[in-house]
């Protein structure tokens, strides 16, 4: 009975434990949101059209905010259409010569809102300061007029937009285009969450962290102007057809102020190949031009994109405004396999860098055998030595890589490729090193083998 009571208690912890796992598992695969806004959130109720007044016509505008217009402290929603398949576009321009202030704003998916003002004034449209401004998945938030952002969190949800620059009807576009961003945390929630600007102009800029973001920062040309960061577009991207040099200096800033850098060097490309066959990942980037580049440092990461080492150097070309093409193999790759990443750590004459994007090698783990290959005469004195293979289902002549790991000298990486010329060299290696115990690390495809060598 005691035995039944028990495994009955077992099968309970099981199914639970399984159902957690399943939870958990279901968690992962969701994408990752934004979350909500701290701030009280107060829905826009439509009645009647889509535009929508500025909220201090109190008289009008209470029943439309469920009864009390949003103030300071608000963070205002905007909602698809009750019972509707088709996006809902809002409009919310300031009237006279007051600023609109308000805490935050949420838009919701199939959602577009845009925020601004029809005349030409010199006060801040909208000023949004200490909440958040969250962009669901499928919503735009056209930003069309001098907007003032302080002490705010703004998340962008995969397939999200913010646009700043958006023409605002009755003709305010192109003239008052400003922003001031102060004390602002950008979190591009996916590769799909995106922030465009245009005919924007930062007019004031304080501290910013941008998490998220799949692009570098701007490229310095010879003549002293700026390109954008490198195409294809990131998920911070900018509409040269509707942006001044001037406005690209502030959008390039932006850009630095949060960590990226402007680089004097434009990349064409910047890949990642496994070798297979050698067991080693192939790195080849191109630039289009360099400006005072002095070097680039290899950089790894493994499994995860937190832990970095230099791994390895390469001198770049100084100046040139021609294609110059880099390759670079890492082929001290860790034994348990796993997704190693990579990045270039550009460094300017003058000791000024900036980061490359990161790509990435999945690595597979490396099976251990035992008794696939024998040394032989094992001890050795020196003047012969043979490496044979005793399992040919385990070898079916793939390119061989070695490393004798020496008492003196450490590990040494071998050139051959076969058995017979990796036996040379490791016999070179042990005339020139003297006695003592030796181990000779052969690998091929996904194996691996030790095999412990005395020198007599």
């Amino acid at each position: 009975m005691r035995r039944i009571i028990l495994s009955r208690h077992l099968f309970t912890f099981l199914f639970f434990l399984f159902i957690n796992i399943l939870a958990i598992a279901q968690t992962l695969r969701e994408p990752v949101g934004c979350g909500d806004c701290e701030n009280t959130a107060r829905t826009y109720t439509e009645n009647g059209g889509t535009n929508i007044s500025s909220p201090h016509a109190v008289g009008t505008q209470q029943n439309r905010w469920g009864g009390q217009s949003p103030g300071v402290s608000t963070t205002v929603k905007f909602e698809n259409r009750p019972s509707s398949n088709i996006r809902s576009f809002y409009r919310w321009q300031a009237g006279g010569n007051d600023s609109i202030r308000i805490a935050g704003i949420i838009v919701e998916p199939n959602v577009t809102l845009e925020i601004g003002r029809q005349n030409n004034n010199e006060r801040p449209a909208f000023d949004i300061i200490g909440g958040c401004i969250i962009v669901k998945s499928g919503a735009v938030l056209n930003f069309s007029y001098y907007t003032k952002m302080q002490g705010l969190r703004i998340c962008v949800e995969e397939g999200g937009r913010i646009n700043f620059d958006s023409e605002a009807a009755g003709g305010s576009d192109g003239q008052r285009d400003n922003f001031i961003f102060n004390d602002i945390e950008i979190n591009l929630a996916g590769p799909g969450a995106e922030i465009t600007f245009g005919n924007a102009e930062i007019v004031q800029l304080g501290f910013i962290v941008i998490g998220g973001y799949q692009g570098q920062g701007c490229i310095q040309n010879s003549n002293g102007t700026l390109s954008p960061p490198a195409r294809p577009p990131a998920n911070i991207d900018v509409d040269l057809s509707r942006m001044t040099q001037a406005e690209l200096v502030l959008f390039c800033n932006f850009l630095s102020n949060a960590g990226f850098s402007i680089q004097p060097v434009e990349y064409l490309y910047f890949k990642s190949n496994f070798l297979p066959q050698h067991r080693a990942v192939q790195l080849i980037w191109a630039t289009a031009k360099e400006w005072e580049n002095s070097h680039f440092e290899i950089q790894r990461s493994v499994n995860g994109v937190r832990n970095w080492e230099k791994i390895g150097e390469m001198k770049g070309a100084g100046w040139s405004e021609m294609p110059v093409e880099y390759l670079f193999k890492d082929e001290m790759l860790p034994l348990t396999g796993g997704n190693v990443f990579y990045r270039l750590k550009q460094v300017d004459f003058n000791g000024d860098f900036a980061y490359s994007e990161v790509v990435s090698a999945r690595i597979p783990t490396l099976q251990f055998t035992n008794g696939v290959w024998r040394v032989f005469p094992n001890p050795s004195n020196g003047d012969a030595l043979r490496i044979e293979l005793l399992d040919r289902k385990l070898y079916n002549g793939e390119a061989l890589t070695a490393n004798l790991i020496t008492p003196a000298a450490g590990r040494r990486s071998l050139l051959g490729i076969d058995s017979d010329t990796i036996a040379e060299e490791v016999l070179e290696l042990l005339n020139a090193n003297g006695k003592g115990v030796y181990i000779l690390e052969i690998a091929w495809s996904n194996n691996i083998e030790h095999i412990k060598i005395l020198k007599q």
